[in-house]
């Protein structure tokens, strides 16, 4: 028998259930979207009918309110559940979660939507409208811990609903042809192709509304009773008609779970707002109390039970609209605890630490796009590729540089190993690495900077650069074979890379690289110390057109890192623009500085701090260049000028583009320098880069072994035995000048 005193209809709260990969997609959202912007998002939920038997026992906590990982994103309800509709808002600051304004606004406005959708009819065409949500969370990126609280709008009524009587469907006295016929009625609404429990092997999807209403049809001569489904807005007019609903049963799939005598009578929260809407549209103030049939739609086994499903007699007190919205009450979620408070999703506990380690080393980019540089282009930086030619003191400051802009792919060559007296200088090293002659220092370099980031593309090679006044003998010899050998493992690396960083020890190991990028089109960083002093620069676009160069290897890539291929970005500058390299302001040819040095000119004799601040400026310089629209081809700006051009002012969001800097750590100066290309230079003239394209390893043997061949090939021998005598001109002709003359 069926309850027969009256009382209030009493619900069941949700139980908010969140798939991990959903706060994922709101720390992207975060980072790379909203920002700064804690405005609510739309996010959406869904819920699947309460379950008998012995899946009842599982739902003891409450009905599950389910949050996909695609419920940011307007994801399509599952098959077999029934949507609700929600918000989220994601507030900057902790202070800003756990005071109670941001908590107090957000129920506010979602009971607002509710009200709106209930008064203007919008929920009898959109049910999922009637099972509002609202979420208040706080995203801490750092620790990748999510914290939030799930808030249920409903609204405190005059008069609550009250039941009068409930009872499992398949109790009902004398109901028993009709009840089966109500069951198959309820399974066609599903979707089901059998009428009855039968059918719990026929695929099912869910309608678009967790709600409609049933009416029996005239019995004809068959004793088989027909019901008619109607949608809400037609349940509501039947209400208002003549016989108020006569046989009408309001049927909704309810996720309220069954299975034992305490619960069989209470509904899920859905149902909650939706006598609510009966209240308010199906009975006018001053009538009657509506009476209407509520059968709380439950399954057992993926199929509607009759001995699960309740049907209730509720009586539902008008609610008089023109007063207003009634006060809201929010339903606050508790935790797993209990207890009226939010709950934390600790991601960092569970994620892959080298998945934990790549969010947060992008983190600190991405929230400079918040705020301070909403230009910054992480993907370009991700997808830069840098040569370091030389893992030294500077190979260190600069490899730790880019990791820390998010560069990814770091390529380190060098020939020397690891001495004991390199750790304290080098950061990038240990003292293990001295141990037993010492490693090989590009691999230990790129193994170092694998164990401070694993996500960084960090590789190796061992390689010595062949310098002009190092003579390696004829063509056929060893050293000449393995010089070449060497310059063409060198322009494969500057080939497959698209920016290069010249950080080695000698003036001369410098000529090479600085002749290959200019034949190929790769800008080059040079860095180079002194004691006290450092000088920083790029080098310009190529002397003659890329002729013979070959594609830009950043071809396949975005558009910035491929704007740092000189070559491709068709940057060939006029005489008197184009930007000079290391070796235009000398007047002689490279010569070995190796010999006849003491001990002190051997090692890098510098003030410590002079490295990293080296280091840093030349990585400044190419992230800088990366965000340029001209790319490498940027023209320099700021600072003392030897161009034709007059100072132009950078394009760069990061600011001024500079050709060199020059720092003096003695006197606290940084000068800005701008240095055009010299036409007789040894190592990125047109006469020279052409002879390199034209006779290749002829070319470089020459230059190895003979210190002259540069200046001859140049001009500047010419031009040095012109300015001889010159000078002999003038001395000659001193003592024919007179007193009256002067």
């Amino acid at each position: 028998a069926g309850l027969v005193c009256m009382a209030p209809v009493r619900f069941a709260p949700w139980r908010s259930a969140v798939d991990v990969a959903l706060w994922a997609e709101l720390a992207r959202l975060k980072l790379d979207v909203q920002r700064l912007d804690d405005a609510p998002l739309p996010l959406a939920a869904h819920f699947a009918p309460g379950q008998g038997g012995d899946a009842a026992g599982r739902g003891a906590a409450g009905p599950a309110l389910q949050v996909s990982p695609g419920a940011l994103g307007g994801e399509p309800v599952p098959r077999n559940r029934f949507a609700c509709a929600g918000s989220l808002r994601n507030v900057n600051t902790l202070e800003d979660f756990s005071g109670g304004e941001a908590r107090r606004a957000l129920g506010e406005a979602a009971a607002a939507a509710l009200w709106e959708a209930i008064v203007s009819g919008e929920a009898e065409r959109d049910a999922s409208l009637l099972g509002r949500f609202a979420v208040l969370c706080h995203a801490d990126l750092k620790k990748w811990k999510f914290y939030h609280w799930f808030c249920y709008p409903c609204f405190a009524l005059e008069r609550p609903a009250e039941l009068a009587a409930a009872a499992p469907l398949a109790a009902e006295e004398g109901e028993g042809a009709r009840c089966e016929g109500l069951c198959a009625a309820v399974l066609a609404w599903r979707g089901a192709c059998a009428a009855g429990e039968g059918a719990a092997q026929q695929e099912i999807v869910a309608p678009a509304a967790f709600t409609c209403g049933f009416r029996r049809a005239a019995a004809g001569a068959s004793a088989e009773v027909k019901w008619e489904r109607l949608d809400l807005a037609a349940v509501g007019e039947a209400f208002h008609s003549s016989d108020r609903g006569e046989g009408l049963v309001l049927a909704a799939f309810d996720p309220c779970a069954s299975g034992s005598d305490a619960n069989s009578a209470a509904a899920g929260w859905p149902v909650r707002n939706l006598l609510a809407l009966a209240a308010a549209r199906w009975v006018a103030p001053g009538e009657q109390p509506l009476r209407l049939r509520l059968l709380c739609v439950r399954e057992r086994r993926g199929v509607v039970s009759t001995t699960d499903s309740v049907l209730m007699d509720v009586e539902v007190p008008p609610l008089d609209v023109t007063q207003g919205m009634p006060k809201a009450l929010f339903a606050w979620e508790r935790n797993a605890k209990g207890k009226a408070a939010p709950r934390v999703a600790d991601l960092g506990a569970i994620m892959d630490p080298e998945r934990l380690a790549e969010q947060a080393a992008d983190l600190n980019l991405k929230l400079m796009r918040w705020r301070v540089l909403p230009e910054l282009d992480t993907d370009a930086l991700r997808a830069t590729r840098c040569l370091l030619l030389g893992a030294g003191t500077l190979g260190c400051a600069v490899a730790r540089g880019l990791l820390a802009w998010g560069v990814r792919t770091v390529t380190f060559t060098d020939c020397a190993r690891v001495s004991y007296s390199n750790p304290v200088r080098q950061s990038l090293y240990s003292f293990e690495d001295c141990k037993g002659g010492g490693r090989p220092k590009a691999q230990a370099a790129a193994e170092a900077l694998r164990a401070i980031f694993p996500g960084t593309d960090a590789r190796h090679e061992e390689l010595t650069i062949p310098m002009p006044g190092h003579p390696v003998g004829e063509e056929d010899s060893v050293l000449a074979t393995k010089a070449l050998q060497d310059a063409a493992r060198l322009r494969a690396l500057i080939e497959s890379h698209d920016a290069v960083f010249v950080l080695t020890d000698t003036r001369e190991s410098r000529w090479l690289p600085t002749l290959l990028c200019a034949a190929l089109g790769r800008p080059l960083f040079n860095t180079a110390l002194g004691f006290d002093s450092y000088v920083v620069m790029r080098h310009g676009a190529a002397p003659v057109d890329g002729v013979g160069c070959p594609p830009c290897a950043a071809a396949a890539l975005d558009e910035a890192p491929r704007n740092l291929c000189l070559a491709a970005s068709g940057a060939r500058a006029s005489a008197g623009s184009r930007l000079g390299c290391y070796f235009c302001n000398d007047v002689v040819a490279p010569l070995d500085s190796t010999r006849h040095r003491t001990l002190d000119q051997q090692c890098t004799v510098t003030r410590p701090g002079l490295a990293p601040i080296a280091g840093a400026l030349a990585v400044e310089m190419l992230v800088a260049m990366v965000h340029h629209p001209d790319g490498a081809a940027a023209p320099a700006s700021g600072g003392a000028s030897g161009l034709a051009a007059e100072e132009v002012e950078s394009k760069s969001p990061l600011g001024a583009l500079a050709h060199q800097l020059r720092g003096f750590l003695g006197s606290l100066q940084q000068l800005p320098v701008a240095g055009a290309a010299y036409d007789r230079c040894t190592a990125c003239s047109e006469s020279v880069v052409d002879a390199y394209r034209r006779q290749g390893d002829a070319f470089l043997l020459r230059a190895f072994n003979e210190p002259s061949y540069l200046e001859e090939l140049t001009g500047l021998a010419e031009m040095k035995r012109a300015a001889e005598g010159a000078d002999c001109a003038w001395d000659g002709s001193d003592g024919e000048m007179s007193g009256d003359d002067w």
